[in-house]
Parts: C-alpha cells; structure tokens; sequence
C-alpha cells in the first residue's frame, strides 16, 4: 500500500464505498480508494447489526476519512441511496466535499433492447417460419403473446427506437464514468452538455419529443448529481479550455469558486490560485506553449498540469487534485465475489479482519 499512501499524500484520493447483500443476506459495505494508479480494496464492514441511517453511515464514513488521512481525501464517492446522500448533509469535515453520489446504473436493459432491434427482421422471419409453426413451443400462450407483439404491434417497435435514442447517447457517459481508462472528472460536465445535445438531435430538435427526458436529466443531474468539483473539472482541462467551444458560465465559475473556497481555506492561498487562473485562462507562459504538445501527445489533464503548471504552483497543486478523481464507485463491485469465496461454508468462522486480509489480497494482486 506503500507507493499507493504516498500518491495520495500527494495529489489526494476518492474514498469508493458500496453496500450490498450476500447470499446469507448479511449486509456488507465495501471501501476502496481510487487514485490515478488505481483502485484499492481497504476493508469491508458488516453492518448486519446496525442500521444503516444517515447518522450511522456519516460516523461509518468520518472514520474511514479519518484512517485515510482528511487531508487525502478530496471527495467521497457512494450509491445514490438516500440514506447516503442524507449522510453527505452532515459533513463537517472542515469544508471537504463528502457528498458525492455515484453515476452508476447497470444498462444492460437498455443493450437488450439494443440487440432485439438490430434483431428485429431476423425475429419476425422466425416467427413466420414452418419451423416454428411445428416447434412445441408456439402453441404456448405466452408465445402466441410474443409473436403478435413482434409482428403486429408496431407501437412496441417505436418504443423501442424512442427508447434507444435518450438511451444511447446516455451509456457513452456511463461509460466514461464507469471506465478504467482515465480520471473522468474533467470530462463527466462537458459530457452531459453534450449527452442532451446528441438526445436533441436524435429526435430532429423537434422539442416535445425530447424534452420530458431533459427534464428527467436535469432533475437527477441537479438535484442529485451534480457537484461543483464536476464544473471545476471542465475548468481546468486544458483540453476545454483553450477549445473554441469553451463555455465559463456562471454555474462553472461558481462551481469552480466553491472548489477553491472548500480546498482552500487559507486567504492567501485563494488570491494567489485567482491571479494564476488568468495566466492560464490567457495560456501564459508555459501553458501557451505546451498546447501542442498537449494536443499531439493527448495527454491526461493532470498529468498535462503536472507537466507545464510550474509557474503557478498552488493553481497546479488544485488542477492535480481534481483532475485525477474518479466520478464512479464501480471499483467496489469487484471484490463482492472475493468476499463470497473467502466467506464461505469453510470459512464462516472468520473474524471480520481476517476476512479483510483475505479480500485485500485477492483484490489487490490483481493490480
């Protein structure tokens, strides 16, 4: 853990946590630490004897903060259950963002539908065949259910293309959130402006047919998802930033302001990060520079900053921070079948710090 402690001294860290259930309905919290080297199993936490009210799950989460050091932790990533984000509402962790709920959601329902559409002419053909009038199966009801549905209902078709069009451009955030490829804070804001312009265009920008599902995006978006470090991300990508495109409204300005004001509290500090911000907001010195390169080499943002943001030391130290986070608590999914393993039949005996040795390896090793 050794090489993993000193990165997050560092640059900071995302605390990752997800409860689930196992097979004995015993409930679990797992938490992992996410930093541009990758994700860490820490511990996981039978919670079976207490309830899981807001109360409970701050103090749960104040204490893993604290074992992790408070200075390293820049934010925390959850499930979006209530209970959670009641739980992010009693943070006093001296101005750190604590709440943070995760953009994670399955689509595999929507990449069902994805294949029974591309699939459509192959199914219709199948139901007319010779072979399933004479298969076992057709004079089933619920199959004669099916084939009319297939074949007549042309209302289940266009369900299916409406619902692939708000759904597709949506996955591709998912996506991004959910993959391993690269930090996606400074790209997940960008992404969702984008999202609802690609829904827009699906439907020929014809506004009452997309803008119930707008409405849908920006309730959850708003109210639930969006944080200001998600605005300073876009800020402080140079990718964005210095592309024609760049739009600094006042929800990003304010966005990134609240950053600076949560991370710094120091005076000083603040005045010296907003004279900074205009060097590189005007690409300055090196950061004039070192676009090229940044657009010929596609490197990642922070270690873009990491490179060129010398001459402005405490605007490069924030841009680092919030470059490198994760917006996602996927990671904490892959070690539920490393917990089941280790806690079974054989081993039902553990200790709860044995158990945790036993995931932290297994985990782990995979790095």
């Amino acid at each position: 853990m050794e090489k993993y402690k000193k990165e997050w001294k560092k640059i900071g860290c995302t605390l990752m946590s997800d409860g689930w259930s196992d097979r004995k309905n015993r409930s679990l919290i797992n938490f992992l630490v996410n930093s541009p080297s990758g994700t860490v199993f820490l511990k996981s936490v039978d919670t079976s004897d207490v309830v899981k009210d807001a109360q409970k799950l701050f103090e749960l989460l104040d204490s893993i903060v604290e074992e992790i050091g408070e200075e390293n932790v820049v934010h925390v990533v959850t499930t979006s259950a209530s209970s959670y984000v009641a739980a992010g509402d009693l943070n006093y962790s001296k101005k750190k963002e604590l709440k943070r709920p995760g953009v994670t959601r399955f689509a595999t329902s929507f990449l069902i539908l994805k294949s029974i559409d591309d699939s459509k002419l192959a199914l219709r053909a199948m139901f007319a065949s010779e072979e399933w009038a004479r298969c076992s199966y057709s004079p089933n009801m619920e199959a004669k259910k099916v084939e009319a549905i297939l074949l007549l209902d042309d209302k289940f078709w266009k369900s299916i293309k409406y619902c692939l069009k708000c759904a597709s451009p949506l996955i591709k955030v998912l996506r991004l959130v959910d993959g391993d490829a690269k930090p996606a804070m400074g790209y997940i804001y960008e992404a969702m402006d984008r999202t609802k312009e690609q829904i827009a265009q699906n439907f020929n920008c014809q506004k009452a047919r997309y803008e119930r599902i707008w409405h849908i995006i920006d309730t959850r978006w708003d109210l639930q998802l969006h944080r200001p470090l998600h605005a300073a991300g876009y800020f402080l990508n140079p990718k964005f930033q210095y592309s024609d495109s760049f739009n600094a409204d006042m929800e990003v300005k304010m966005g990134l302001y609240k950053t600076i004001e949560k991370m710094y509290p120091d005076l000083a500090t603040r005045i010296k990060i907003d004279q900074q911000l205009e060097k590189f907001k005007k690409a300055e010195g090196l950061f004039g520079m070192s676009m090229a390169i940044f657009t010929r080499e596609k490197k990642q943002p922070a270690l873009w900053w990491e490179s060129y943001g010398e001459e402005c030391k405490e605007l490069q130290n924030l841009a680092i921070r919030v470059l490198s986070l994760t917006c996602s608590a996927t990671g904490c999914e892959r070690n539920w079948s490393a917990f089941e393993h280790v806690h079974s039949k054989k081993r039902n005996r553990l200790e709860q710090q044995r158990l945790n040795v036993l995931v932290f390896v297994k985990y782990n090793i995979q790095l």
